[in-house]
């Protein structure tokens, strides 16, 4: 991240496994993908 500071986590959501497994697909028909981390 800039100026060597850590990426700060805004949001975070619990939900079930297959309620994850769910948006996992909608977010992939929508482009996203793996990627390394980014530091």
């Amino acid at each position: 991240m800039r100026d060597g500071q850590p990426a700060l986590l805004k949001t975070r959501r619990n939900m079930r496994y297959e309620d994850a497994i769910a948006l996992w697909k909608e977010l992939r028909r929508y482009g996203w993908t793996v990627s390394g981390a980014a530091w």
